[in-house]
């Protein structure tokens, strides 16, 4: 057995949370088209969707066989900036929606989980140089 501290942000990783991107986060902050995604998906209007194929996320170290976990993960970021794109599993692809407005209430409670304070500091570096 080993005895750790438990961190502030309660979820038991004495760490503080990775300091590198998780699959679906590399995805949301890479080029396509010569653009990084999450700029084209902030382009769209309301009520317009994008939909991602799960094998899109596997060149990106994804081995996941289902779409839940890259919608949460997507959405923890979405959450993180403020930005107002709601991500939806659907099996084999991820759903991602514009929305008027942001509005934390209408995420769940998956998604509104903590990350630990590294992986919030990294993932913060990268969104601040992709919207800069």
């Amino acid at each position: 057995m080993k005895i750790v501290e438990i961190s502030t942000n309660g979820n038991g990783k004495a760490s503080g949370g990775k300091k590198d991107l998780g699959s679906a986060e590399k995805w949301l902050l890479s080029e396509e088209n010569g653009e990084v995604r999450l700029a084209t998906l902030m382009k769209m209007t309301a009520g317009q969707q994008g939909i991602a194929e799960l094998e899109e996320f596997k060149s990106y170290g994804s081995d996941a066989e289902k779409s839940y976990g890259l919608d949460i993960a997507l959405n923890r970021v979405f959450i993180l900036g403020n930005i107002p794109l709601i991500a939806r599993g659907r099996a084999d692809k991820v759903v991602i929606k514009k929305l008027e407005t942001f509005d934390l209430e209408i995420y769940n409670k998956a998604d509104k989980r903590e990350m630990g304070a590294n992986h919030i500091e990294t993932v913060k570096a990268k969104l601040a140089e992709v919207l800069a």
